[in-house]
Formats: C-alpha cells, sequence, structure tokens
C-alpha cells in the first residue's frame, strides 16, 4: 500500500471513529464477572491477526471455554488461522473473513447476525475499527483491551499494564477469572498444543526415514523466513549457513530441517550455496515438502530444536513443547520472546536483525541442545 493510500486510510479510520462517537457515545462499563455469570449461551471471540498471534491467543480461549463451560464459543478470524483452530474442542464454530475481499464481509455480517451472539469478546491488543465494529454488530455486550476506539465499542475494557503478547493474554485470562499468573522460575506458561492425527504424524515420519535420519540423530529446524514481517526481521541465509556448519561439524550426527513456506522458496539455494562456501555438507540437510499445518505441527514436534526469528512457525514449536532459540531486535525481544526456562533468546540493538552475528548464536546452541535430553516427543 502507498503512503497516500495509507494516510487515506487513517483518516477514513478517525472519520468513523467521530462518527461513532458523536452517534453512540461511550460504552457503559462492565466486568466480566458480571458478563459471564451465568455463561450466556452464546459467545463470539475476534481475532483477526497472523499465526503466530494465534497461537498466542489459545490459552485465553482455553480460558473463556473453562469459565463457560455450557456456551457456544465461536471464532472470527483470517483464513490462514482456520488450520491452527478447527480441530480445537475449546471451540465450537469457526467463522473466517478474507479481509481483502470486502464483498465477503456482506456473507460475515448476515452470518454474525443470525448467530444472535449474546457476547463478543475482541481478543487482540491492537486498536482496530473493523474489530470493534464487528463486536457491536455481533452482540449487544462486547469486551477487549483498554486501546485507542475501546470506549466506542467495548462494555468491559481490561487495562493494558503489559507489553509481552503471553503476558497481555495472561491479564485477559485473569479478567475472565482464570489462572493468568505466570512465574518464570516455578511454572511454565501452558501453551495449546495443535493436534495431529496418526496418519499426519506417520507422514513426518515416512519423509525422515527416506532422508536416512535415525532416533539417534539430532534434528535442528531453521525457519529461513520471517512472514511478511520484512527484511529488518529476517537473518540472512549466509548467517544461518555459518551457523549450520558450525552445528554439522561439530555434532556429526546430527541434520538440519529446514522450514519454508512459498514465500521463502528462493532463499533455500541461498543457504545451500553458503553452507557449502562454509564446508558444510547439504546432504546433511532436509528440506520437508510442502506440509499442512498439522503436518508441519508433527514436524516440529519431532524437531531438537529450532532457531528463528519470533514468527508463526517460532510460537508454534514453543506450543508444541519445542525448545527454541529466537534471534530478536530488542522491541521484539521484549514483546515477543518465548518466556518459558527451556527457550532462549538473544537480543541486538540496531535497525535490523542482521546486526546479530553469527558468533553470537553458536556459544547458545550446546545449552539449547542439553535441554532436549529429558524432552518426551508429544507429551
Amino acid at each position: 500500500m502507498t503512503p497516500w493510500l495509507k494516510r487515506m486510510e487513517r483518516s477514513a479510520r478517525e472519520v468513523i471513529a467521530h462518527g461513532v462517537r458523536l452517534v453512540r457515545g461511550p460504552r457503559p462499563l462492565q466486568t466480566w464477572e458480571n458478563i459471564l455469570s451465568p455463561p450466556p449461551p452464546r459467545i463470539l471471540a475476534i481475532r483477526m491477526d497472523g499465526m503466530g498471534d494465534m497461537v498466542l491467543t489459545l490459552p485465553t480461549l482455553r480460558a473463556l471455554r473453562e469459565r463457560c463451560p455450557t456456551s457456544h464459543i465461536a471464532l472470527l478470524t483470517v483464513p490462514q488461522n482456520v488450520p491452527i483452530v478447527e480441530r480445537l474442542p475449546i471451540l465450537d464454530e469457526v467463522i473466517f473473513w478474507e479481509k481483502r475481499r470486502w464483498l465477503a464481509v456482506f456473507h460475515v455480517l448476515i452470518r454474525l447476525r443470525r448467530a444472535r451472539f449474546e457476547v463478543a469478546v475482541d481478543l487482540s491488543p491492537a486498536a482496530s475499527l473493523t474489530n470493534g465494529l464487528l463486536a457491536r454488530w455481533a452482540a449487544r455486550v462486547a469486551g477487549s483491551f483498554e486501546k485507542r476506539y475501546s470506549e466506542l465499542f467495548y462494555n468491559v475494557r481490561v487495562p493494558l499494564t503489559e507489553s509481552h503478547h503471553v503476558l497481555i493474554q495472561a491479564t485477559m485470562i485473569k479478567a475472565f477469572g482464570g489462572r493468568g499468573e505466570r512465574d518464570g522460575s516455578s511454572r511454565r506458561w501452558e501453551f495449546v498444543r495443535i493436534p495431529y492425527t496418526v496418519q499426519e504424524r506417520q507422514r513426518v515420519e515416512n519423509f525422515l526415514r527416506l532422508s536416512g535420519v535415525l532416533n539417534t540423530h539430532p534434528l535442528v529446524g531453521l525457519n529461513l523466513g520471517n512472514g511478511n514481517k520484512g527484511l529488518d526481521r529476517r537473518w540472512s541465509p549466509q548467517k544461518y549457513a555459518t551457523v549450520a556448519a558450525w552445528l554439522l561439524a561439530t555434532y556429526p550426527e546430527a541434520r538440519i530441517v529446514l522450514l519454508w513456506g512459498p514465500p521463502e522458496r528462493h532463499l533455500i539455494p541461498e543457504f545451500l550455496q553458503a553452507l557449502e562456501k562454509e564446508g558444510g555438507s547439504s546432504s546433511r540437510v532436509l528440506i520437508p515438502p510442502p506440509l499442512t499445518f498439522p503436518e508441519l505441527a508433527a514436524l516440529l514436534d519431532r524437531l531438537d530444536l529450532m532457531i528463528g526469528t519470533p514468527t508463526g512457525p517460532l510460537h508454534l514449536a514453543v506450543a508444541m513443547g519445542t525448545p527454541v532459540l529466537a534471534l530478536c531486535r530488542a522491541w521484539v525481544y521484549d514483546e515477543w520472546r518465548p518466556l518459558d526456562p527451556q527457550h532462549h533468546s538473544l537480543r541486538v540493538e540496531g535497525d535490523t536483525i542482521d546486526a546479530l552475528h553469527p558468533e553470537d548464536v553458536i556459544p547458545a546452541v550446546p545449552q539449547c541442545l542439553t535441554a532436549t535430553s529429558s524432552r518426551v516427543i508429544g507429551s
């Protein structure tokens, strides 16, 4: 989107917000305790962000289910998140809207109105006129975090007192009446594992077996891409190759698994070429075929370590219990790094993640691999 289109979009949002403010005024404040007692028959949750955001929100949805066990809980999200949530027993219904297809909004609006939700909860901490309008359209009572425009749409506004996104969701869990507290020294954050079938796990095992992988071979995943987060948040394939060459030389039985999606396909040849220059053997590098989301979860469950920037696949690896080494810029470290003690995160100051050098990453790898010795796959 060009800068002038962005300015027009911001201006349009302010005009809409001002119009709503004049017509409706601020929403009367209530509490989740009052709204959820007794549990309303039908609840709509809204989270229309990326894969990593969705994975971090799943514990909040689980807390909502525990608070309202008899309610029909639906989730409104974007199409790419449907494979994450469609098998979860904590949800009764998944509704998706393709944001770029504005004509699809009419179908969504009709479906939301016909569903007759009593309560809507927007689980995104980011200000969104779209989320607010959809929440008010779907239900008479709505709640979210205290954020811009929140007084226009939400009866419940949970204060945003944290900056890290896991702890932000923890504040909503506590507002629901659940266990949102987290003590990193004594209790792991309880993520929701993504289920996969025996057949999906078997397809992953067949790929590893045909690639010559034995159960005794350590598997280290490298996530070369960063979704659509921009070049400033993507570590270069050449630096990944330097770490991979050291790892293969230090651990003779280790294998590297390259994790990729369609936007990252072009990075694979760059990585392999750089690995050869570093003296590493590409024969010990595994390149999986295109995977479904449950198959990706099964593959991550099989890894001994994953190295990458905090994007969707890394957050999914954390949810599956796989130790990760997260490479973070300063603000990403503060807001998105994995918090559990079994994971390691490296922070670098600077405008781009490429300010982090392989020499900074390599010393952390042995400590991360040591942490995998007692891990049980599928636990």
